[in-house]
């Protein structure tokens, strides 16, 4: 009767692993399909600021979608703006190395913010490790606004404090300004 008992429950695990899998595999493919989806989507003609269908679904789905977003500009040499853009909005700590990469490539402002919004104190030093003075200012310009006006002249230490010190109304105040502006 053990024997039984032990036969059934390892064919029932059996059947909820595979069915687990399942699920997962389909779980990821429709993530692929929407990332597809949003990035290859074009407002109708003569009508620029058409909002993207697929944008709320991509936000909605969080940190989750991160990687997808990242591995879909992996053969581009320069990240697209709709990516940068929404992994800002999402401002998933993943995508902190992608934006910085990107920035590295073409310093834009929306990159900038974007990079505003996925940094945490982890990752100041990285700033300022691997830009030089010029573009890492221009970057730190751009996300802390009119607060690096009082910094500008700061050593490397205070500016570093400060961020420290601000980052949850940083990365906030990066994440709103990542939100895309129709009109």
């Amino acid at each position: 009767m053990l024997f039984a008992i032990v036969i059934v429950t390892y064919f029932i695990g059996r059947y909820f692993a595979i069915d687990y899998d399942a699920q997962s595999r389909a779980k990821n493919q429709l993530q692929k399909t929407l990332v597809e989806n949003f990035l290859n989507w074009q407002p109708p003609q003569y009508s620029a600021d058409f909002p993207n269908p697929y944008h709320d679904e991509i936000i909605s789905r969080g940190a989750e979608i991160v990687p997808l977003l990242i591995k879909s500009q992996k053969t581009n040499k320069i990240a697209s703006s709709t990516v940068v853009q929404t992994v800002g909005e999402i401002g998933s700590p993943e995508a902190f190395e992608f934006l910085l990469d990107a920035y590295k490539i073409e310093t834009q402002p929306d990159t900038a913010i974007s990079i505003g919004s996925c940094w945490r104190a982890s990752s100041i030093n990285k700033v300022f490790n691997s830009l030089d003075k010029t573009d890492r200012d221009k970057l730190l310009q751009t996300i802390l606004g009119e607060k690096w006006d009082s910094l500008k002249n700061k050593n490397e230490g205070e500016i570093k404090k400060y961020i420290t010190d601000n980052m949850s109304e940083i990365i906030e105040n990066c994440k709103q300004r990542s939100k895309p502006v129709l009109g």
